[in-house]
């Protein structure tokens, strides 16, 4: 009824009012303060005493300042007398979830009594889902509206609502008690419109400015300590408020039934309804305290509930806002699952992100006094706990974060999270792909910020639960205990536990080492010496008493131990196997035993395994039927389509597609229906997949498989290689087998482990329960199939590991992918060093060229000078330094001689600071004199203040040397100051600061102070040594792992190592200081552009990220003109400056910038510059807020032209222009219009490009939703829930494709993943290919010191292949450039070819670098042939431009012809070096074999004969380079010495068990032997720019049907488009073949291959336009 209407309004009315008012005026109630007893409590003050009473029992106890308290439960009766004149009322009532369980409690107790009173009560979320007319008609037919709390999403919400319909809110009563925005002072428009009796409260802006509004909602918060608040509303400015106002926040403050109650009855008589209520009574309750059913003392507690048959105690720590809700059951099935695996539990509460978190697990889980106490003198008290378990969101602690954090470590015990999601409710877990859900900051809040604390192994433990009340509408949330995973998530913390009890001479323990991609060259890891670890793993394993039977005495032993026993076997190499398991005491474990286990999973994990991903997602769909939530599979099958059709071998995509899009279609269909008929339909077209026999996609198959598996004596077992010594296991990683298509599965979620891989980690889990021990970066199962976080117990990453306690060395360096490994492996983290660091010394003729410069600076005879110069630029020619300079051959050309000096000087200079790795760091091994002092001098190198004094040691050196500045140097003057500071630093080694002085002569306060500084850095890397150890000890010892900081060894902040790292979120990214430091590297990134430049790709690692808090990020918001936009958030941790804790949290909505304001170069125009993002599977996973971000900001760039765009006339009235509009206000509705302006085209390329773009999809046929959504995409990752962009292992295994467009297909279709707020990882390679349409250039970065860009796969995985799909989409290679800033104060930006010729120039053809390698032995000479040779390889497959023939040259004159004396050939082939000298060799083989080296028949027969001695002598090394190139090796054999081929055919023959090799066959060479012919390769090495032009004004069907995409019309020209000033002509794309010695065009396609592709192509776009118009 509406009161408002005078037709219905009552003559009683006024009268009623009236006295309310006159009652509303009589004394306020006297309120409890803070330290009073219940005893003291003054009555409260009733309206009238009739009707309802409070029941309070006497003796109540209360606690403040550790005095405890409490307060038994009240009881409230109402009289049933309703008084005949009042008149029915409505109320609608709304708060966030937990308060709206409390409201409805609440508003049920009032119903019962009052009959004609209607109360509705909505959450928040259910206000968000409602449609505007809902909520409109919800707000309007009420009398009383009282809004406790909105949440930022129902804010905005209210906000539309009142904007559109500003009278709404006259009413009897309307009121905002607090909104997101205004606890933000952000927007007080909700809260002003706040009215009692038909009057605006806020009216009177004389008053109630902003500034007071800000401060008073700031003020009256819930949460607040309630002196704060109340004291404000009666003595400070807030008694301004009205009256009833203030009474109202009191109730919504003091949040518990009773007060709810009241506040419903007030609403009720302030509206003129007849009813008694009492004021706000504000009841002392704990504050923190056990609570088990009720509150108590620990000396209660123990009398009720321990039991002294239980060995172990665990802390359990709740947030207190889940007692006042009753939503503890994952608290109490915790508790209850603790305690039947022997744990008593003492449980406690306190308020989430306070200072009383660690109040009360000091007072509860030790015997100190205060947290104070127990810090400053730990020994002095006793720890009750041996583990805990922390269960709230965001950091705890509070103000004392650190403090807490600085509490787990001197307890020592581990900690555990424990996640129940207020979002996610147990089955949309069970079948999301993510664990948490990507949009929002869950992972932030849940996860990460608990990482920096040290907290482990988070783990999914109850999901939230609604229903809706049948008497108020209200939407109730509670929470439903997982137990499964409860269940193992408490056996794992037993495991830890057990740790502590168990004598080590009883654990038993495997450390598992890396040997993926199999071979016996390739043991080891990321900058880590796995084999010398391991040794000295085993040896410190034995001082602490384990069991380790005998060991090795040498490294050496150990090794050949490792190569003989433990190393994976490729299918590729049977005989090898055969070998293996005739080992003695090599691990065969029976199928059966296996199989036994494998039965006991659940069948969703067995399904995959056995039949594949088919299997698999039928399975899945029968759970989700099963459970009743079908909701959110269609959403998951999308995804799961785009991973399956992503490894669809080319030759079946399209086979595999059509009936993909059938198996899609019959499971949507079964999951609408629910009917086995149509389960049958799909159970059919699983069947006909099954006989398409893909590889790798049908499963593996029952056990055991092909995968290293033997029978003997008719019993089948499968293979375990690895070594026993005593009660340590040390083993290889199993592989993840399919080596085919191995690239695929190294970061593949789609495809599950091999019944070989589960059996490895099945025997480990059984046979060595104490602890898995993981040694270097990184291992495959933290890749394997499951959710991103929060994994289940179906998940295999949780499968594999069990309930066994994991430790994992993971290299300082390593953060981003170190992320994955810590969530999806358990893993607790310890960190390690990485190599170390120097700078590049000169050398060879880098020395000649500094010392000709010199003598040119010291002549004064122009002809002298000429001809030195001349021979300076004969030297540069002769090395190939030209590339390595920045220039082409053509600008080096025009230089003059005096040019050439001085650019040659710049180039020394550039090659002097740069740093290179030195060696490899081994776990428990010092580093040498030359490790230490030339890492240091690095470190130094960089400004630092240290005893007061801000310098570096190189101008401190050069001033005692030379009496200058460093940067007033020479280049062999700076290369003595480098040689002389590692000379002094080594001294300090041994002697103080003082006595190296006095050896010196000096006493210059700087360089003493520098002295003493590098006296520091060189304890912290002792320091590390030693902790590394320490922490592997205390992890298997069941101790807490301290948290410790990432980082290279020039980086003081991430020393000491041997901690468990974590990225510090206490501000989200990108933080303030990464935000401003990209504008440095975004006037870089220009610099290498012109001004005309409209769109760039820029390439976004994870691992990059990490490592620069989100610089790189930032860098693309200022191009597109945006800036972050951050909100403060106390729970997060962190320091300000005055060191008040406090944390940040960034907006996902950024903030424009003005054209004026942009970041551009000096002169040139202010234009919004568009971006495409290219990211990994490990960005998406760990930064889905930030590419929310990002998409977010695209869409705001293009709002900066909306007005532009609607009020084009042309545009408007073009064939598209109502659906340009309609799809413009889609995407702006998704950003509340926000940024809308009236930029021009010219000024706005991201608004250009987005009309263009639309007009192209609605020519392809996409409707006007899903063309503007495309069509404002820009980020682009590999497909949801998998990881790795798939070239890198596809470029090594090259005999499985044709020619590089096989590749930049693959790549395409790979990485065309959309990643925006509407489409999360739809595949579209067609979208892809466009965005990448007419870009010219890719920017991607180097932020580190250890890593280059040819000592890892994936940076030609990712932006090699980027590349070479820019390439063969443009017709022409683009520009790459790197930003570099390993070295924050000097970042610069150089070509891709610039940066690999420097790198090669100062690692790998670096004497120093060599020797540094071969110091490592084995380990070092891995880095050489499975780092270097082979990743220069895959530089040149994806960008032949990036290696020069000389790179090949050089590196077979430097390690096969040992140019440099070193014995560095005659090292490699010494010993299991062999290996590495096999692979090198063959590499180079595969070179000149594909056309990548063009070299002499001299080269190759004695690289091919050397090669084939190596594998004689030493047999083969089981890489695919010596057993499974097959083509290459018979190729080869025709230069190899006939006198060896039959020895050589002999070994291949032993090892593959290929017939090919069985006669000893003598190859027919048919070239001319002295010919440098390209007939001697197989000339793969043609340019992708050569053999495909993709081109404006065509087709762009042949490209759709090429990557696997279906285009379901030609795109034609449209006149609508943006020209070069205002509007452009329609594109599309054409693929054409094109050769050199030919003008062939379409025309010379055969007529049955066009009738074949148009066949296909309609087929393909029927079904896509079909599939895009129902979604």
């Amino acid at each position: 009824m509406n009161l408002g209407n005078k037709k219905n309004f009552s003559p009683i009315i006024p009268f009623i009012i009236i006295l309310a008012i006159i009652i509303s005026l009589s004394p306020t109630a006297i309120f409890a303060q803070e330290n009073a007893t219940n005893s003291e409590i003054q009555n409260i003050t009733e309206t009238t005493a009739d009707n309802i009473e409070i029941n309070l029992e006497e003796n109540s106890i209360c606690e403040n300042n550790s005095q405890e308290c409490s307060f038994p439960s009240y009881k409230i009766s109402y009289s049933n007398v309703i008084k005949e004149n009042n008149l029915p009322k409505k109320a609608l009532l709304i708060s966030d979830n937990p308060g709206t369980n409390i409201l409805n409690d609440a508003a049920c107790d009032v119903l019962n009594t009052y009959k004609d009173v209607d109360i509705q009560v909505r959450s928040c979320n259910q206000v968000c889902k409602m449609n505007e007319n809902e909520l409109y008609n919800l707000v309007e037919t009420s009398d009383i509206v009282i809004i406790n709390w909105l949440t930022s999403d129902a804010d905005s919400v209210f906000t539309n609502l009142l904007l559109k319909y500003p009278n709404l809110s006259n009413k009897e009563l309307f009121l905002f008690l607090e909104t997101s925005s205004s606890s933000q002072a952000k927007n007080l428009h909700l809260v002003r419109n706040s009215t009692i009796n038909h009057e605006k409260i806020f009216s009177d802006k004389s008053i109630y400015t902003e500034e007071f509004l800000n401060n008073y909602f700031s003020m009256t918060k819930r949460g607040q300590n309630y002196d704060v608040y109340y004291e404000y509303i009666t003595n400070g400015d807030g008694k301004l408020v009205n009256a009833e106002f203030n009474k109202a926040v009191l109730y919504k403050n003091y949040n518990n039934k009773e007060n709810q109650i009241n506040e419903i009855l007030w609403a009720l008589n302030i509206t003129g309804y007849e009813c008694k209520y009492s004021d706000p009574r504000f009841s002392k309750t704990y504050e923190y305290g056990i609570f088990r059913e009720q509150y108590m003392t620990l000396e209660e507690y123990k009398k009720k509930y321990f039991d002294s048959s239980r060995p172990y105690t665990v802390g359990l720590l709740e947030s207190n806002m889940y007692v006042s809700n009753g939503q503890l059951q994952p608290y109490y099935a915790l508790i209850k699952s603790l305690e039947a695996k022997g744990c008593n539990v003492i449980p406690v509460v306190a308020a989430g992100g306070s200072e009383n978190q660690l109040k009360v697990m000091v007072k509860y889980f030790t015997n100190a006094p205060s947290y104070e106490a127990y810090l400053n003198n730990p020994l002095k008290y006793t720890n009750n706990v041996n583990a805990i378990i922390s269960m709230p969101a965001y950091g705890i602690g509070g103000n004392l974060f650190d403090n807490t954090t600085k509490y787990f470590e001197t307890a020592g015990v581990p900690v555990f999270r424990a996640v129940h999601s207020d979002y996610v409710s147990n089955e949309e877990w069970e079948l999301s792909a993510t664990g948490l859900p990507g949009n929002r900051s869950d992972k932030w809040w849940h996860v990460a910020i608990g990482e920096a604390q040290g907290i482990i192994e988070a783990t999914f433990v109850g999901g939230v639960t609604h229903e809706i009340s049948s008497k108020t509408g209200a939407q109730l949330s509670g929470f439903k205990a997982h137990e499964k995973n409860i269940d193992l998530f408490t056996k794992r913390i037993v495991s830890w536990i057990n740790l502590q009890y168990t004598f080590n001479s009883d654990k038993k323990i495997s450390l598992v080492y890396f040997n993926y991609p199999p071979g016996k060259q390739n043991i080891g890891s990321s900058y880590l010496d796995s084999i010398t670890s391991v040794y000295n793993l085993l040896y410190e394993l034995k001082s602490q008493g384990y069991n380790v039977g005998k060991l090795p005495t040498t490294v050496k032993e150990l090794e050949d131990m490792m190569i003989k026993s433990g190393i994976n076997v490729a299918t590729w190499a049977p005989g090898e196997l055969e070998k293996l398991s005739n080992q003695p005491n090599i691990v065969l474990l029976p199928v059966a035993e296996y199989e036994n286990w494998f039965n006991s999973l659940e069948p969703i994990s067995k399904v995959q395994v056995i039949e594949g991903p088919v299997a698999y997602i039928g399975q899945l769909a029968r759970n989700a039927i099963a459970i009743n939530y079908t909701s959110p599979m269609k959403d998951i099958i999308s995804d799961w389509y785009n991973g399956v059709k992503s490894l669809l071998p080319e030759n079946y995509t399209e086979s595999g597609v059509m009936l993909l899009d059938k198996i899609v279609a019959a499971l949507n269909k079964y999951l609408q229906s629910g009917n086995d008929s149509d389960y049958q339909e799909y159970l059919s077209l699983k069947s006909q997949w099954k006989a398409l026999n893909i590889p790798g996609l049908n499963g593996w198959g029952k056990a055991p498989g092909n995968i290293m598996t033997v029978t003997k004596n008719g019993v089948a077992y499968f293979v375990i290689p690895g070594l026993k010594f005593g009660n340590i296991f040390i083993a290889p990683e199993p592989q993840r087998g399919w080596e085919a298509k191995s690239d695929l599965l190294y970061h593949s979620s789609a495809v599950a482990p091999t019944h070989q891989y589960l059996a490895a980690y099945y025997y480990m889990q059984k046979e060595y329960s104490s602890a898995m021990v993981f040694i270097g970066r990184h291992a495959t199962h933290e890749w394997l199939p499951g959710k991103e976080v929060l994994l289940s117990t179906t998940d295999y990453g949780s499968i594999v590991v069990g309930d066994v306690p994991q430790i994992y060395f993971y290299i300082s360096d390593g953060l981003g992918e170190g992320l994955e490994a810590k969530r999806r492996g358990f893993a607790v983290m310890i960190t390690h060093l990485t190599s170390p660091l120097a700078y590049t010394s000169l050398y060879g003729n880098l020395t000649a060229i500094a010392n000709l410069i010199n003598k040119y600076e010291n002549t004064t005879d122009k002809t002298q000078k000429d001809t030195i110069a001349s021979n300076i630029k004969l030297l540069i020619e002769k090395n190939n330094y030209i590339q390595s300079m920045g220039l082409t051959q053509e600008e080096f050309e025009k230089l003059n001689l005096n040019e050439v000096v001085k650019a040659a000087d710049t180039f020394l200079f550039e090659v002097q600071n740069t740093l290179y790795p030195l060696g490899l760091h081994a776990i428990g091994q010092n580093w040498t004199v030359t490790d230490i002092s030339r890492s240091v001098v690095a470190a130094l190198s960089q400004e630092f203040t240290y005893d007061g004094i801000t310098t570096t040691i190189f101008d401190e050196v050069a001033k005692y040397l030379f009496s200058k500045k460093y940067s007033e140097l020479n280049a062999l003057e700076r290369d003595k100051v480098l040689n002389t500071s590692e000379q002094i630093v080594a001294a300090l080694i041994f002697s103080n600061s003082t006595t190296v002085a006095n050896v010196l002569g000096s006493d210059n306060p700087s360089l003493i102070a520098a002295m003493n500084y590098a006296r520091y850095y060189i304890s912290l890397i002792y320091a590390s040594i030693n902790n590394e150890l320490t922490s592997f000890i205390n992890g298997l010892n069941g101790k807490y792992i301290p948290v410790v900081s990432d980082g290279d060894v020039i980086n003081i902040n991430s020393l000491p190592t041997g901690g468990n790292f974590f990225h510090d979120q206490s501000q989200e990214l990108p933080t303030e200081e990464a935000y401003n430091y990209a504008k440095t590297l975004t006037l870089l990134t220009l610099s290498s552009l012109n001004e005309k430049t409209q769109k760039i790709a820029m390439g976004i690692w994870c691992v990059e990220t990490a490592r620069d808090n989100g610089a790189l990020i930032s860098v693309v918001l200022y191009l597109l003109g945006m800036q972050p936009v951050y909100t403060s958030s106390p729970s997060a941790g962190g320091k300000t400056e005055d060191g008040d804790s406090v944390g940040t949290k960034t907006k996902i909505m950024p903030k424009f910038v003005g054209l004026k304001d942009l970041v551009r170069p000096e002169g040139w125009a202010k234009k919004r510059i568009d971006v495409v993002v290219i990211t990994s599977g490990n960005f998406r996973d760990l930064y889905s807020t930030q590419v929310s971000l990002l998409d977010n900001a695209f869409r705001v760039a293009l709002a900066r032209s909306y007005l532009t765009i609607i009020n084009n006339k042309t545009l408007m009235e073009s064939k598209y222009g109502k659906d340009m509009k309609e799809a413009l206000d889609k995407v702006m509705e998704g950003i509340g219009y926000y940024g809308v302006g009236s930029e021009s085209f010219d000024e706005n390329y991201v608004a250009r490009h987005w009309v263009n773009d639309f007009i192209y999809y609605k020519d392809l046929g996409y409707n006007n939703t899903y063309a503007g959504e495309v069509a404002i995409t820009r980020v682009f990752a590999p497909p949801n829930g998998d990881y790795g962009a798939g070239i890198a292992k596809s470029v090594s295994l090259s005999w499985t494709w044709n020619n590089t467009n096989d590749l930049a297909k693959f790549y395409l279709g790979r990485m065309g993943n959309m990643y925006s707020k509407n489409y999360w990882g739809e595949t579209n390679p067609v979208v892809f290919a466009r965005v990448l349409n007419n870009t010219d250039d890719i920017i991607v970065s180097r932020n580190t010191n250890v890593y280059g860009v040819a000592d890892n796969d994936d940076f030609f995985d990712y932006w090699g292949g980027l590349s070479m799909a820019v390439s063969y989409i443009n017709g022409k290679t683009p520009n790459m450039n790197v930003l570099m800033y390993g070295n924050k104060d000097k970042p610069y930006i150089s070509s891709i070819e610039t940066v690999l010729s420097k790198e090669t120039a100062t690692r790998y053809f670096n004497p120093n670098w060599i020797l540094g390698m071969m110091n490592e032995g084995y380990s070092g000479a891995r880095y050489i042939s499975n780092k270097f040779l082979n990743n220069l390889f895959g530089w040149a497959v994806t960008r032949p431009n990036a290696v020069n023939n000389w790179m090949w040259d050089e590196s077979y004159n430097v390690y096969i012809k040992d140019k440099y004396n070193l014995g560095v050939t005659d090292w490699l082939q010494s010993g299991n070096n062999n290996y590495a000298f096999i692979s090198s060799a063959g590499t180079l083989l595969t070179a000149a074999y594909n056309g990548y080296w063009q070299t002499d028949k001299g080269t190759l027969e004695n690289l091919a004969t050397m090669w084939a001695n190596s594998i004689i002598v030493n047999g083969v090394a089981c890489c695919d380079c010596s057993c499974g190139n097959i083509a290459m090796l018979k190729w080869a054999t025709q230069y190899i010495n006939p006198d060896l081929l039959a020895k050589f055919n002999d070994q291949l023959y032993q090892a593959t068990q290929n017939n090919i090799f069985a006669n000893s066959f003598v190859p027919t060479n048919s070239n001319n032997p002295d010919s440098n012919e390209e007939s001697q390769s197989s000339s793969k090495a043609t340019s992708t720019t050569q053999s495909s032009i993709i081109s404006y004004g065509g087709s762009n069907s042949q490209i759709s049907s090429s990557i696997g995409i279906d285009s379901s019309q030609n795109p034609s020209s449209s006149s609508s488009e943006v020209s070069a000033s205002e509007q452009e002509s329609g594109k599309s794309y054409e693929v054409s073949k094109d050769t050199s010695s030919s003008s062939s065009t379409k025309g010379d396609m055969p007529i049955s291959l066009i009738i074949c592709i148009v066949v296909m192509v309609l087929i393909f776009g029927y079904g896509y336009y079909k599939r895009k118009n129902e979604e």
